[in-house]
Formats: structure tokens, C-alpha cells, sequence
């Protein structure tokens, strides 16, 4: 998905990037996308089992926003909602006809929120919690549509 999105990074160079901070004592936040053309199921899940796994002190997600004038518009162009307003990023809405809905996308995002939640607050217990939570709502979120 990385190189899908033009970045120049990789998920070690990532992984390594908050470890580091997180040792250092400094607080880090990450933010992710979520239903990136071209994305799977599979794809989504890895990104929040990756995400909500890192010691971040803040953790975000979003869907993609195909702006005008971005490499993201012109792959999407024809698939732009018809009479699509511009609005900010924080109403999670889909401005294109998404290979997943947008309940899918934010079961995902809370999905992703809560596993890193019961792993920073619970601890070596959390694990435990987590991986069955994980478990459960991996088998609900590629049911959805």
C-alpha cells in the first residue's frame, strides 16, 4: 500500500521511527488511511494490527480524500461523487465510490482505536484481550460490505 501511495518509506522504517521515539521518552501519534484504491480486506487489517500495535500516545485514522490537483483525484476522477462538496477531513466522509462502505471503513477505525486502547492501557492482561478481540472483529469487519 505504501508504494500504491507514492510513499518512500517502508512499514520497518515506520515501525523503527516510533520505537525509537517512544524510547526516547518523546510522545508520538501516527495516522493512517484507511480503503485506499486498491486496498483488500487483508490490506485494511494488517494496517490496524500493524498501527494499533505501535507505542503511539496518539493514534488516527482517516479515509482517503481525493483533492483536486492530487495524484489521488486524477486515479479517482471518474469515480468523484456527483455533487461532492469540500469539506473538512475530520467528517470522514467518502467523496468516491469506494470499493468498501463508509460503516465498513469506520467499523475499521474503531476497530483499530479500541485494539490499541486495551493494549496501552491494559497491559500484559491487554494482550491477552486484545488478541481475542482482534480475533473476533477481524471475522465481523470482512463480513461487512
Amino acid at each position: 500500500m505504501l508504494k500504491l501511495m507514492k510513499k518512500n518509506s517502508t512499514v520497518a522504517a515506520g515501525e523503527k521511527a516510533v520505537n525509537l521515539t517512544s524510547q526516547a521518552g518523546i510522545r508520538a501519534g501516527g495516522f493512517f488511511i484507511l480503503g485506499y484504491p486498491g486496498e483488500t480486506n487483508q490490506t485494511i487489517l494488517e494496517t490496524i494490527n500493524f498501527s494499533s500495535a505501535l507505542p503511539l500516545n496518539y493514534l488516527s485514522y482517516t479515509v482517503p480524500y481525493p483533492l483536486p490537483g492530487t495524484d489521488l483525484f486524477e486515479l479517482l476522477k471518474d469515480r468523484i461523487n456527483k455533487g461532492v462538496r469540500w469539506i473538512s477531513p475530520k467528517s470522514h466522509r467518502l467523496l468516491y465510490r469506494s470499493d468498501f462502505s463508509l460503516f465498513k471503513l469506520k467499523f475499521a477505525m474503531a476497530k483499530g482505536l479500541i485494539q490499541h486502547w486495551i493494549r496501552s492501557r491494559w497491559g500484559r492482561f491487554g494482550l491477552v484481550i486484545e488478541a481475542a478481540f482482534r480475533r473476533a472483529t477481524d471475522i465481523i469487519f470482512k463480513l461487512l460490505r
